[in-house]
C-alpha cells in the first residue's frame, strides 16, 4: 500500500520507493551480465560479494537469465 507521500510523489512525477528498488535491481542485473561476460567461470559467491547481494539472489538472477534464454551455465 502506498503512503500519502508516495502518492504525492507519483502525482509530481517523482520516483517512489518501488521505482528506486526496480532501478537498483536493473543496475545490479547489468553488472551481473558484465561480470559473467568478463569472467565466465566466476562463482556465485564472488558475484554475491561483488554485487552486495545474497547467494540466493544470485541464484534467482541465474534462473531468470536461464528462463529468458540469456546464458547457459555449468552448475558447481
Amino acid at each position: 500500500m502506498l503512503t500519502k507521500e508516495e502518492i504525492e510523489r507519483q502525482l509530481r512525477g517523482e520516483p517512489t520507493g518501488y521505482d528506486l528498488l526496480v532501478a537498483a535491481k536493473e543496475e545490479r542485473s547489468k553488472k551481473f551480465i558484465e561480470l559473467i561476460k568478463k569472467n565466465p567461470s566466476i562463482t556465485r559467491i564472488d558475484i554475491s560479494v561483488f554485487l552486495g547481494v545474497s547467494k540466493r539472489t544470485v541464484s534467482r538472477y541465474l534462473s531468470e537469465f536461464r528462463k529468458d534464454g540469456g546464458f547457459i551455465f555449468k552448475t558447481q
